[in-house]
């Protein structure tokens, strides 16, 4: 009574689960292509791409017929299905690929690893389609791109078997499919669930395509779309690894279990305030979360916040200074200001641009005004976590190197901080932002070998366990910093 589908579902909480996959592996490879021909040949005229040497992940890649297809261009493949016995068939069929069991929405795979993500008949079995795309974006590189096939709305629409059909109600639609030999159960989905708002936040649309397949069961005979396919490119982030929403969510924990706040206003109200000449104009580069920007604001009479990221918008909605959407790199003043802060935003410059962005913090601070740049100091258990990826890491005492070359005045106080993380979970997302957004730069992530970035994932997860008190969901991290107060 439907079209055929494939696809293996998100997670346990979905309407199909591995069992029924695994019991059905052999039976949907024998049957499903005869069954497609017109979408399967759709499909495979979207993926007449350049694929040599391109990393290409398949989700729900059920036996591996569509990867044995890509492989054949040159491709290195990748491919989860949730079902265990499916995932088998494709490692058997593809015994140079990298098939693993899991689900869409905590993909297995390391932060920017793929040129192109692939799916056939998977997307419909999910019931949440906005959490999957979350997923894709970060494993995708930037400008990425990801092509999927999947159940048209309207078919489940048809398909449901209430006399007042109801299109826009999330409800669960049974298809009998290949002559009834299989019956299916998938929740209902609207169009605009899967080009919704959080698709277009992330990309592109390319193309788009809707057809039908000639040779799979209609109801009544009527003809009407059965399937639908979207080619679209991933947008560029450039700020961080992380994906905006991944940001978002590990700065919330950073709020949520840091005294990295309180820390530095109480700092700024005892060892900065008090020695302003005038508390005209304040910015605040890399405002994040805005709690020490709306804190500080309090007592100027201007402020400028730098914040980049459009996931963090609701916070500066009735904020009383001017949000500006923008890096420091891209930011232009005509006017100084007495006091600029720059907390925790040096990390992964390579350093020439760490020399000219110090340069530029100064260039905007007035005379008789204060510059504060708070880093990681270079001891404690937080320097060693970064020590153990990146020898290298920007620490407070590459700053002080700079401003001892530039001979300006100023004063290094040390301060003690813990997160403290009730949750595993909250502690690993803490360690990737750490990572991933403190250690290394977006272009050295980009380019660095997929088996580095899969070892570096792995290394972040062990770290994070480590971490735990030993009371049962208790985790703690120390950082000690270094706050730098620098005299104009």
């Amino acid at each position: 009574m439907s079209t055929s589908t494939l696809g293996s579902s998100v997670s346990a909480k979905e309407t199909k689960d591995d069992k029924q996959y695994n019991s059905r592996a052999l039976k949907y490879s024998e049957i499903f292509v005869d069954n497609n021909q017109d979408s399967i040949t759709a499909y495979f005229r979207f993926l007449d791409l350049p694929l040599k040497g391109k990393t290409v992940l398949d989700l729900g890649c059920g036996d591996g017929y569509d990867l044995s297809q890509i492989k054949s261009k040159g491709a290195v493949i990748f491919g989860i299905d949730i079902s265990e016995e499916m995932a088998n068939l494709a490692q058997q069929k593809n015994p140079e690929g990298c098939i693993k069991v899991g689900s869409f929405d905590q993909i297995p795979f390391p932060d920017q690893s793929f040129d192109l993500v692939i799916s056939k008949w998977a997307f419909q079995s999910t019931s949440y389609i906005d959490p999957i795309y979350r997923e894709i974006v970060r494993v995708l590189k930037p400008g990425g791109q990801l092509i999927y096939l999947s159940s048209h709305p309207i078919r489940q629409f048809i398909e449901k078997k209430q006399k007042r059909k109801d299109y826009f109600k999330k409800e669960v639609v049974e298809s009998v499919i290949f002559d009834g030999q299989i019956t299916i159960r998938e929740p209902s989905h609207t169009m605009n669930e899967y080009l919704s708002p959080t698709f277009f936040e992330y990309f592109s649309l390319e193309s788009y395509e809707e057809g039908y397949d000639s040779g799979a069961e209609k109801v009544d005979g009527d003809v009407y779309p059965s399937y639908f396919i979207v080619k679209a490119t991933r947008k560029t982030h450039q700020n961080s690894i992380l994906t905006p929403h991944d940001y978002r969510l590990a700065i919330e924990v950073l709020i949520k279990t840091s005294e990295h706040n309180d820390l530095l206003i109480d700092t700024i109200r005892q060892h900065v305030l008090p020695k302003l000449k005038q508390k005209t104009r304040f910015l605040d580069v890399r405002s994040g979360a805005a709690i020490i920007t709306k804190n500080i604001a309090r007592e100027f009479t201007y402020t400028a916040a730098l914040e980049p990221n459009q996931e963090l918008a609701p916070i500066y909605k009735n904020f009383s200074g001017v949000w500006h959407r923008c890096s420091f790199a891209d930011y232009t003043s005509s006017s100084l200001y007495d006091f600029v802060l720059c907390a925790h935003v040096l990390y992964h410059l390579p350093d020439q641009e760490l020399k000219n962005f110090v340069e530029k913090l100064l260039a905007l601070t007035k005379l008789g005004g204060i510059c504060l740049i708070a880093l990681m100091a270079p001891r404690g258990q937080h320097h060693q976590l970064q020590l153990s990826f990146n020898p290298n890491y920007v620490n407070s005492s590459h700053v002080i190197r700079i401003l001892d070359y530039l001979g300006v005045s100023y004063t290094r106080l040390e301060a003690k901080n813990h997160f403290k993380g009730s949750s595993f979970q909250d502690m690993l997302s803490l360690c990737r932002l750490f990572v991933l957004d403190g250690t290394f730069s977006p272009k050295e992530w980009q380019a660095m070998p997929f088996n580095k970035k899969q070892e570096i994932q792995e290394k972040i997860v062990q770290f994070a366990k480590q971490l735990t008190t030993g009371r049962k969901g208790q985790y703690v991290l120390e950082q000690e910093e270094d706050y730098l107060i620098i005299y104009r």
